[in-house]
C-alpha cells in the first residue's frame, strides 16, 4: 500500500521509478494499491503505462476502498 495523497503532484523522476519498479518480474505477483488525492495523479500513472492489465495494481482516492480491496482473497480477485 503506497499512500500518496499528501503529494500534490508527481514529478517526472518519480514516474520513471515507479514503471521500473513495476517492471520488475517479481511484481507481477504482489497486490500493490496506491492511495491518491488528485485523480491527475492516478491518471499520471495510468498515462505512462504503469497500471497493468493484470489487476495486481489499483489507484484508490480512499485508504478504506484500498485496504477492503487488499484484504480480499487473492482468488477472488481472478474472477
Amino acid at each position: 500500500l503506497y499512500d500518496l495523497r499528501p503529494l500534490g503532484a508527481l514529478p517526472p523522476e518519480a514516474l520513471r521509478f515507479a514503471l521500473e519498479a513495476a517492471s520488475d518480474p517479481a511484481a507481477r505477483h504482489v497486490r500493490t494499491a496506491i492511495v491518491v488525492s488528485d485523480p491527475q495523479i492516478g491518471a499520471a500513472l495510468d498515462e505512462i503505462g504503469l497500471l497493468p492489465e493484470s489487476g495486481n495494481l489499483r489507484v484508490f482516492q480512499q485508504l478504506d476502498d484500498a485496504e477492503k480491496w487488499l484484504a480480499q482473497p487473492f482468488s477472488r480477485l481472478l474472477k
